[in-house]
């Protein structure tokens, strides 16, 4: 008998974590917006698992032990661009054996645009500057920040129902139920941004990064400039010169930073051209996660650009 169980048990502890493998229903989500959008779709029925919790650059995330884990033991994964979330080509491959891949930039067919760079981008250029792509496939210089545009966070929570399906069957109805449910709070968040960003076409300002022409294009606003080609790298002393030429010949009232970078480089800019600094937060570092994430942070990318573009106007009336 000891002899017999001497055999067994190296076997039984081997069949074990494939086991918990096969049973696991894990769902892990890369990044807020994307994660409230999947908790909207999933409701009551489940809960998934968020990677990117705190003020963590999605463009230079390394995955702790734990997150590790979480990927170890997932049946589905939701992220936007392998090129976005470019430390997921090396994260992917923790993923179980017949674990399901969702990239929704890709999957929802969302028409992608191109970074803004060099010389072109300019006041001229109204309300974005970049081509469409039919798809969401990772091309270099492809602006990822899908999200920002409720037109395609509707297409996204499309595709979010659709692979949530495809996982869990048994609640496919309900799924359904809460995509539509979540479509229609969006198309109410949609025309309510419309109405408060209305009349700030003519009001040019200058970001941190290039991360938010989608959301411009939705709402006719005018971006001229940014302070950095690519988030975590220091911007030339040529493009420095540039930026300020074009905040002084077009007359921008606002320079705006992002959370997860120091401020130093929007004082730089902004020097002695008189223009304001603001705040944007693509990711929303600082917002709690969960169903209510995507709206709150759009509400707030809103009045954050209305409250920087119309302080002058509010001062002049004062």
């Amino acid at each position: 008998m000891l002899r017999i169980l001497a055999i067994l048990l190296p076997l039984i502890s081997l069949a074990v974590p494939f086991a918990a493998a096969q049973d696991t229903r894990t769902i892990v989500v890369t990044i807020k917006p994307l994660h409230s959008l999947v908790a909207g779709v999933m409701g009551d029925t489940g809960e998934a698992q968020l990677l990117l919790t705190g003020k963590e650059s999605p463009h230079d995330f390394q995955l702790k032990p734990s997150q590790a884990k979480l990927m170890q033991q997932a049946a589905l994964a939701f992220y936007i661009d392998e090129g976005f979330e470019t430390w997921l080509r090396s994260a992917l491959q923790l993923l179980p054996e017949g674990a399901r891949r969702a990239p929704v930039a890709r999957g929802a067919q969302v028409t992608t645009l191109h970074q803004r760079r060099g010389e072109g981008w300019d006041k001229h250029e109204h309300g974005g500057g970049g081509h469409g792509h039919g798809h969401g496939h990772s091309h270099s210089h492809e602006d990822m920040h899908v999200w920002l545009d409720p037109g395609n966070a509707v297409k996204i929570v499309r595709y979010i129902a659709s692979e949530l399906g495809a996982l869990h069957p048994e609640h496919r109805d309900a799924y359904q139920a809460n995509a539509r449910a979540l479509i229609a709070r969006l198309e109410t968040l949609d025309a309510g941004l419309k109405s408060g960003l209305a009349g700030l076409d003519d009001k040019p300002f200058v970001v941190f990064h290039d991360a938010y022409q989608y959301f411009e294009r939705r709402y006719g606003l005018t971006a001229v400039g940014a302070i950095t080609l690519e988030p975590h790298e220091s911007p030339s002393p040529h493009h420095i010169r540039e930026v300020r030429d074009r905040l002084r010949h077009t007359g921008a009232q606002c320079v705006f930073s992002e959370p997860q970078f120091p401020e130093r480089l929007v004082q730089l800019m902004i020097g002695e051209s008189g223009a304001r600094g603001g705040t944007l937060d693509p990711i929303g570092a600082d917002l709690e996660p969960g169903r209510e994430m995507y709206f709150a942070l759009l509400k707030n990318m809103a009045a954050n650009f209305r409250k920087c573009l119309t302080a002058g106007a509010a001062e002049d009336d004062g």
